[in-house]
């Protein structure tokens, strides 16, 4: 009986993958900005490296990165490493694209 259940379960999702329609996306040149939701990880750099190696202009892309212990006054050490913003702010400086953070008052603390 659990078999069965199961077997129709993945029946029922390959239905429904089915009637998807895929989404088409602008060309990249034709965004005014592309906005990375960066953190710094291999897969966020993956996709800052990708941009610039499909010929994105660095004036174009934005890097944002959402500081999970907040910012400022209300920054309170708690889950990001506390080299996160300074990395951050070095990597755009070298790539020269704009990085920008944001936060919660004192974070998700």
């Amino acid at each position: 009986m659990t078999v069965q259940l199961a077997m129709q379960f993945e029946v029922e999702i390959e239905r429904s993958l089915e009637k998807v329609e895929p989404i088409k996306l602008l060309s990249l040149d034709e965004y005014d900005k592309i906005i990375v939701s960066e953190s710094f990880g291999k897969d966020s750099m993956a996709c800052v490296f990708h941009l610039l190696n499909s010929g994105v202009p660095p004036d174009r892309i934005e890097l944002w990165h959402q500081s999970v212990d907040g910012g400022g006054e209300q920054h309170l050490e708690f889950l990001d490493w506390p080299v996160t913003e300074s990395y951050g702010e070095a990597v755009g400086q070298l790539l020269g694209i704009k990085t920008t953070f944001q936060w919660r008052a004192y974070g998700i603390y």
